[in-house]
């Protein structure tokens, strides 16, 4: 599995090709992450990605074009794993501290050997809400892996507890994270919108994707008006009775970026893909909904251009974004 590392680099520089250097180095390698200059000889890196990767990025400054006096240090994250002394568990909490991770392991039972030896050990029970927020904020905890959960065997056994721990657990991991003000995580096509907030606000847009990914989307509008025609239609044309599929338009990074540019002549964008690029690569490119169309005439009524002026003259700039 690709694991990531994030780093922070700082270097005394001459002039400014050491940056745009170890901006370009950086791209090349798919990490993701930004380059400034404090000040007039000293450059800022922030950056995450493979760990070979950003081990390539580092020995790349270290050695750069000007010999410049570069430092580094890792960021290591501050993880909490639930049901650590399970199978899965017990091996993924060495794995974390082996590259330097501080990681917080939680179970009911206490463990014994290596996996105490090597780091912090909390009891813990899921179920208790507070005890899980109280961890979290004492450890600054910044990651969570919930394996804390009751195996089919024992779960067809007692069915409560089952529901309690697997679904009660992971509800109070949710709000946990919600009441802490952790971010949610980043979805693969979360560049989609993201773009016209940037390219109002900044006239510029750092895309995740690469330029030609393409996968399918809709715009919320049509998303919501094709649920309840569905829910409309007779009864009588419905040939499927599991799920239908229903679609708009398949578009790349650079197709909508051209439909902005369209609107904003001096929008620009550049493309530095990270991890989710092999997810969306994993994607279909399009989503056959013929049979929406066929059973209860499914269309949509936004094209990719026409959804870009709509999102455009829309949005309303927040202080938050």
């Amino acid at each position: 599995p690709m694991i990531n590392r994030r780093v922070t680099i700082t270097g005394k520089v001459q002039g400014v090709s050491f940056r745009k250097a170890t901006f370009e180095m950086a791209v090349r390698l798919g990490v993701f992450g930004y380059v400034k200059n404090v000040d007039q000889d000293k450059v800022f890196v922030e950056a995450e990605g493979n760990a070979d990767a950003v081990f390539k990025l580092i020995d790349f400054c270290h050695h750069g074009p000007e010999n410049a006096e570069v430092e580094h240090r890792m960021n290591s994250a501050t993880i909490l794993v639930t049901g650590a002394c399970g199978q899965i568990g017990s091996e993924l909490v060495m794995a974390l501290r082996a590259r330097g991770d501080n990681v917080i392991a939680t179970d009911l039972k206490v463990p014994s050997g290596e996996l105490l030896e090597s780091g912090e050990f909390q009891r813990l029970d899921v179920l208790n809400k507070n005890s899980l927020a109280a961890l979290v904020s004492k450890y600054k905890v910044n990651q969570i892996y919930h394996l804390a959960a009751l195996l089919s065997a024992t779960g067809e056994q007692n069915p409560e507890l089952a529901w309690r721990v697997n679904m009660k657990g992971l509800r109070n991991i949710l709000d946990c994270s919600v009441e802490l003000g952790t971010k949610a995580g980043g979805g693969t096509t979360d560049y989609a919108v993201e773009i016209f907030f940037e390219a109002l606000k900044h006239k510029k847009y750092n895309c995740f994707l690469s330029e030609n990914t393409v996968l399918p989307m809709m715009y919320m509008p049509d998303a919501i008006r094709g649920t309840i025609e569905l829910m409309d239609a007779p009864d009588s044309n419905l040939s499927i009775r599991s799920a239908y599929n229903f679609s708009a338009f398949s578009f790349s990074p650079q197709d909508l970026a051209k439909c902005i540019t369209a609107e904003i002549p001096d929008f620009l964008i550049q493309y530095t893909p990270d991890f989710r690029q092999a997810i969306a690569d994993s994607w279909p490119a399009s989503i056959d909904d013929s049979f929406a169309q066929k059973d209860w005439a499914w269309k949509p009524a936004f094209t990719l251009e026409e959804m870009t002026k709509d999102m455009l003259s829309n949005i309303v700039l927040r202080d938050e974004i």
